[in-house]
């Protein structure tokens, strides 16, 4: 029985393998057994501690993993421990890292084809990668250290890539899909943060409830989705207008639950005009349509604990982002030692630092409370401009060539 077993598993195994290379490429590259399947055994598999040289520098950084794999990285800057989280975030997730890259960039048609061109396009027009260059530019002149650091992981992510790529280590997917991966930029960094921040504030709700309103009426719509505030029974308003000088808002809460959220006050759009509310219909359903599925209800949670009230005197915290359980998991843990900072927690590989963490003195997570930061506003446009301020501005135009792989340029 157990050889019978184990032929069935090899023939399992084999099918898979032939199922794969059809669709990705020829067996005989992937069982080449210098650069092929073989290279994924034991990958990343580091024990006791490594040295990590960083160029420019005499000494190395030191990483020390535990008995989970956890890396302990000790450098003498931040810098360099930067380097070198980079090299074991490349090491370690170099596809996870590109491919979050190409999303938020708008770039996996590259690689994946026409099936991901809708994605890509919106991702275009969402723009995340030219917000990415233009933070970038402004970091580097802004904060260079903030700058170097980044600059510094990037250096390390690259030469994880041109070590992998003279060992024939590159990870898998990359020779199922017959490509190589682009060197490591500080932009690209910048890209998955802003795409991070994207993911968890980008909440289509209004036009989604304007939708509703101009199909079933302010009224009906109000009953079936009624716009108040979460715990409506304790709404705070805290003093100041937002302004410098912080004048008080002296409102009600009441008073502020009972406005009727759909109305053009509210909203700037008369909803009675019918013209106007069918053009409105056609661009919502045309950005929900290009935007995909719309995400399930995403959230957080969190909570503290006194030192009076827990069991050894200290504070605790408690933290839970709400994000997938994926594989490869989304986030890396790490724990970095130089002579200014001693933290430990949890990094986003293709990002240098520790996003949820603690060090000697505190402890900081990262929730989402679904603050309402995003505004859609209905432009009106004439003859290559759009209105602003009672002026008409020209649109500029903005290229975004796609490469979309076995098909060319989309334009």
């Amino acid at each position: 029985m157990g050889i019978a077993r184990e032929i069935a598993v090899m023939a399992v195994s084999l099918i898979l393998i032939i199922l794969l290379t059809l669709s990705f490429g020829s067996v005989a590259s992937l069982m080449n057994p210098y650069a092929g399947v073989w290279t994924e055994i034991g990958r990343g598999d580091f024990r006791g501690s490594i040295k990590i040289s960083v160029k420019g520098i005499d000494n190395s950084v030191t990483v020390v993993f535990d008995g989970d794999m956890v890396p302990h990285i000790f450098a003498s800057s931040w810098r360099y421990a930067a380097f070198a989280l980079g090299y074991l975030h490349a090491y370690h997730r170099l596809w996870q890292m590109d491919i979050q890259k190409r999303l938020a960039e708008g770039r996996l048609s590259e690689i994946l084809g026409n099936s991901t061109l809708k994605q890509d396009i919106y991702m275009r027009i969402v723009g995340l990668y030219r917000a990415a260059v233009n933070t970038t530019k402004w970091l580097e002149n802004s904060y260079p250290d903030v700058y170097s650091i980044m600059a510094a992981y990037s250096a390390g992510v690259n030469m994880a890539i041109e070590g992998m790529k003279a060992r024939n280590e590159l990870p898998l997917m990359f020779k199922l899909l017959g490509y190589e991966p682009e060197p490591w930029r500080p932009e690209d960094s910048m890209a998955w943060a802003l795409y991070m921040a994207w993911g968890l504030t980008n909440f289509f709700e209004p036009l989604e409830l304007t939708y509703l309103a101009i199909k079933l009426g302010p009224s009906d719509t109000n009953i079936l989705f009624p716009v108040h505030p979460y715990y409506g029974d304790n709404v705070t308003v805290i003093p100041g207008d937002g302004s410098i000088n912080s004048l008080r808002i002296n409102k009600d809460p009441g008073y502020l639950r009972s406005l009727n959220w759909f109305s053009q006050w509210a909203t700037g759009i008369d909803l009675s005009d019918r013209d106007l509310a069918q053009q409105i219909l056609d661009a919502i359903e045309s950005i929900l349509d290009l935007s995909g599925e719309k995400p399930p209800d995403i959230g957080s949670n969190n909570w503290v604990v006194g030192p009076s009230r827990s069991a050894t005197g200290g504070a605790i915290m408690a933290d839970d982002p709400h994000l997938p359980l994926n594989i490869p998991a989304i986030w890396y843990e790490a724990h970095i030692k130089t002579p200014d900072m001693n933290v430990r927690g949890v990094t986003l590989p293709g990002i240098p630092f520790i996003i949820i963490g603690f060090n000697e003195h505190v402890a900081w997570g990262l929730t989402n409370t679904q603050i309402g930061v995003m505004d859609f506003y209905l432009e009106k446009i004439s003859n290559g401009s759009y209105l602003y301020n009672g002026e008409w501005r020209p649109l500029k135009v903005v290229e975004e060539p796609i490469r979309v792989k076995g098909y060319g340029a989309y334009l």
